[in-house]
């Protein structure tokens, strides 16, 4: 019977699917195809341009500079983008994001020093734009707004939008497969392939449905400049909260993390002699790994997040920490396994030399699925703990977090090309950022226990131990204002300004 029961409740769950929602996720499934992919190995691509044209320019560490320029404008996004989506609208919004990544795979074709500027920087900025925009039109698609509605069309699109890392990273381990070096014939054809994908990808946004909207360009435009200034302002007041505060140290780790996995780490395959022809396709398997590491982590935490044995349990506080306590200690063994196996100067450029003990594939591999893996579990607990402690502010909760984790991918790319850290420091310091991230979730879990506690008996809610916490948030914003009905469709939205990282008029 409870086996009969779950699948009708998934079944229900489904049906709630829009197609917006699959629209837009093969959409970024093959935008993200090309774009990490092309991340993953810009400054192999680059090293070899270098070393096969006398006449380049880029000079050594130029993939890195590309990816640190990213990073620099990505951190701007959320404050621009706001007004970007008020103005055009979520559907012309992802076509003309959509676009920028087709440009900045494209670049790599033939590559050339002021396009790649233009196309890093304009990806950037567009990357914040693409996500805001991507995730308000599912939000307004859901017919009756509710929270499971948005729960089962998100997990849908978030699912659909990580094999991302399979498929573009795929393409690398054919293409890439046993080269000695990449020439401009293997350059040609594995970016044409990366392109075409992005170019799919742009092209399905234009199936998807733009919900109607009345207002007039110049009062989208006078609102869309509020947004953007209200998000400036909300977000410096954020500065002022303890908790905002100590945040910034996970937020700067996953930004680390993150470009670590997504620039460097296939760098270093890719630079490490030992492993001879296999180098470059190791590169390009790296990244397959890590998709499934973050799939599998996110598999898991719905799975477990659904048994009784979690759920009775969820308020303790160590139960509260679980997944930390897991993400940091794969986190921890995956960093002394690449200071064990890795050659110190692998992120820096080609070397024969080797680490403590000899390079080795498997564990390579291993280290790369239990990079997303560990990623996965932070970034998850990042969200959830914005989404309970700054529901009010959550648009501005958003742009903080994406703030500084781009700020944490400047400094890794700055200290790789320009300060030349070794592979064994750049390990040091995510050890370090692990090692405090995990101090901040027990102070900050702490701090939320005891004031949803304090909360709840405010408005006369009971506090058990056994109760969801999710659950209790929800009664706490059952008072919230419903939004406006859709002038065309009458799709109400009253959960919309809670569930959506930037709320807008649809």
């Amino acid at each position: 019977m409870k086996m009969e029961a779950m699948l009708i409740s998934l079944g229900d769950q489904f049906n709630h699917i829009t197609r917006n929602t699959v629209i837009i996720g093969f959409a970024f499934l093959c935008l993200y195809s090309a774009f990490n992919a092309v991340a993953n190995t810009s400054e192999l691509v680059l090293n070899s341009y270098q070393a096969t044209h006398a006449d380049s320019s880029f000079g050594y560490g130029f993939g890195y500079t590309t990816l640190m320029l990213f990073n620099i404008f990505f951190a701007l996004g959320p404050f621009v983008a706001p007004f970007l989506v008020r103005v055009l609208l979520d559907k012309i919004s992802l076509l003309v994001a959509s676009v920028s990544f087709v440009l900045y795979t494209a670049s790599f074709i033939q590559p050339n020093v002021y396009v790649l500027y233009v196309a890093t920087s304009l990806s950037g900025v567009c990357t914040s734009l693409l996500w805001v925009a991507g995730f308000n039109l599912i939000t307004c698609s859901c017919a009756s707004g509710s929270g499971t509605e948005l729960e089962a069309n998100s997990t849908l699109f978030w699912l659909i939008a990580q094999f991302s890392y399979l498929f573009g990273n795929g393409v690398l381990f054919f293409t890439f497969y046993e080269v000695d070096r990449i020439s401009d014939s293997t350059r040609y054809l594995t970016m044409s392939i990366l392109t075409v994908s992005a170019l799919i990808g742009t092209c399905l946004f234009f199936l998807a449905k733009q919900p109607y909207t009345s207002e007039k360009l110049s009062h989208r435009i006078s609102k869309g400049a509020t947004t953007s200034v209200q998000t400036v302002t909300e977000t410096i007041r954020l500065l002022s909260d303890f908790k905002a505060i100590l945040l910034i140290v996970p937020y700067l780790y996953t930004g680390v993390n993150q470009s670590f996995f997504m620039g460097i780490y296939g760098a270093c395959l890719g630079q490490t002699g030992y492993f001879g022809r296999d180098a470059y396709w190791l590169a390009g398997i790296s990244g397959i790994f890590i998709g499934i590491g973050q799939i599998v982590a996110a598999l898991f935490r719905i799975l477990f997040s659904r048994l009784d044995f979690y759920r009775h349990r969820s308020q303790n506080y160590f139960f509260k920490l679980i997944y930390i306590f897991i993400a940091v200690s794969v986190s921890s063994l995956c960093s002394l396994l690449i200071f064990l196996f890795l050659p110190d100067k692998s992120p820096i450029g080609k070397t024969d030399e080797q680490s403590i003990f000899l390079p080795n594939k498997i564990i390579a591999i291993l280290c790369s699925f239990m990079l997303g893996f560990a990623d996965c579990l932070f970034q998850t607990e990042i969200l959830n703990v914005i989404g309970a402690k700054f529901n009010k502010s959550t648009p501005s909760a958003m742009a903080m977090y994406s703030f500084f984790q781009a700020i944490g991918g400047v400094f890794v790319f700055f200290y790789t090309n320009h300060l030349s850290f070794g592979l064994r420091i750049q390990v040091s310091i995510m050890a370090t950022g692990c090692f405090l991230s995990l101090i901040v979730f027990c102070i900050i879990a702490k701090c939320k226990n005891e004031e949803t506690e304090e909360e709840m008996k405010e408005k006369g809610i009971e506090f058990t131990e056994n109760s969801s916490l999710n659950n209790l948030w929800k009664q706490l914003n059952s008072s919230d204002e419903q939004k406006d009905e859709f002038d065309e469709g009458k799709l109400p939205q009253d959960n919309f300004k809670q569930n959506n990282i930037l709320s807008f008029d649809c």
